[in-house]
């Protein structure tokens, strides 16, 4: 499988966003919806191949989102949709932390770089960022702000992610080490996800900021309700 290296990359763009978000605040999913129009990249190999070559549009994006969704059980282990950013570079991203075996990306990042796409990673682990931010020196950054109350929906009475509640402690110091980075473009409110205008007012205003094209209300208003009916479907209420 052909493979690039970041010096093979365009590590000036700015086309890039990185997303900073608590566990189980929502990131991927504000990640799919910026992807979600023919100017933005799924994190998932096959599709963003198929988009490459024309053959993959965004209401196909948006049929494949919702066969995902639809397979999620209450007990099941949440899967992000097989949607990540490590799928899309075919780098996992905890290794910029200590990169022994060398850092190196599915060949179609370099040519993406080089081009108009938007792609984006997501991470909860500030020192990922800040090593990432390193080499792709232009990058975005989105942070999520008050997570407590939809962390607390998702993950506090659920045996197998409540750790990810109980770490909100750390929440406040982790975002203040975040917001002194640079390019940090836009914060985004958790809360709003409790309102379908809100959530998507917000993704305008970020399809806007970074210069994304293809905004769809009604098609990222499908997403929204599947996904945000779904979580309620399979929270644990005690």
């Amino acid at each position: 499988m052909a493979r690039c290296r970041p010096e093979d990359c365009n590590l000036e763009t700015d086309n890039l966003t990185i997303i900073w978000y608590h566990n189980y605040s929502g990131g991927k999913f504000m990640a799919n919806c910026l992807s979600l129009s023919d100017h933005g990249l799924f994190g998932h190999k096959e599709i963003t191949e198929a988009q490459l070559r024309g053959e993959f549009s965004p209401d196909d994006k948006l049929k494949y989102l919702l066969g995902e969704l639809s397979e999620i059980e209450k007990g099941m282990t949440w899967t992000d949709l097989h949607i990540t950013d490590n799928f899309f570079f075919g780098f996992d991203k905890k290794d910029y932390i200590d990169p022994w075996r060398g850092i190196s990306y599915h060949d179609y990042v370099k040519d993406v770089s080089h081009g108009d796409y938007k792609f984006f990673i997501a991470s909860h682990f500030n020192p990922e960022v800040i090593e990432i931010k390193k080499i792709w020196k232009n990058a975005n950054i989105i942070l999520f702000t008050h997570p407590h109350d939809y962390v607390e929906k998702r993950a506090s009475k659920d045996p197998n992610i409540k750790v990810f509640y109980e770490r909100l402690c750390d929440y406040e110091e982790n975002i203040e080490e975040m917001r002194a980075l640079p390019n940090v473009v836009y914060e985004f409110d958790v809360r709003k996800y409790e309102s379908e205008t809100e959530t998507l007012d917000a993704v305008k205003e970020m399809y806007d900021l970074l210069g994304i094209r293809g905004y769809d209300r009604e098609r990222l208003a499908t997403y929204y309700n599947h996904w945000y009916n779904k979580i309620e479907e399979i929270k644990y209420e005690s």
